[in-house]
């Protein structure tokens, strides 16, 4: 009797050791997966700031580019009513492109504001192993869009 004991606890013992060994190697490749998954996706916070900067700098270009259009133009001087439409035309293609940066650069401040501690929290290099860079936050973000109707299609 005693024989038979000591076989079904060692057996159990070796069970729970095998039990526990899966376990922890599970464990290991799910820690492992979301690792990646969370440096994914503090990079892509990092290139989404990176492009909505630039979206704004490229329509602060554009609006300069417009009101530098009439003086590369040369006109006659005697057609005073072309030159003052294009002149117009040129203002006002520029007001509308520092209408869209403002309009962007509004709708996009919440999201940029909560993305900054990740972005600074990232020097260069910041993949080095067994370093965590970034604040521990969840981020929840409700962004309405006024201007976009759905005609239920997605694109």
């Amino acid at each position: 009797m005693i024989h038979s004991l000591v076989k079904v606890r060692i057996s159990i013992v070796i069970i729970t050791l095998s039990i526990n060994l899966t376990f922890y190697l599970a464990l290991r490749v799910e820690w492992a997966k979301a690792k990646a998954r969370a440096a994914r996706w503090e990079e892509e916070v990092v290139l989404l700031d990176e492009e909505m900067r630039r979206v704004i700098q490229f329509c602060d270009w554009k609006a300069e580019w417009w009101r530098n259009q009439p003086s590369q133009h040369v006109l006659d001087s005697t057609n005073n009513i072309l030159s003052d439409g294009l002149r117009a035309f040129a203002e006002q293609q520029a007001a509308q492109e520092i209408n869209i940066a403002e309009d962007w650069a509004a709708k996009w401040s919440a999201v940029r504001i909560r993305a900054a501690p990740i972005i600074e929290g990232m020097p260069d290099g910041y993949q080095e192993e067994g370093v965590h860079v970034g604040t521990g936050e969840t981020i929840e973000l409700y962004i309405e869009d006024d201007g976009y109707e759905s005609d239920g299609q997605d694109f």
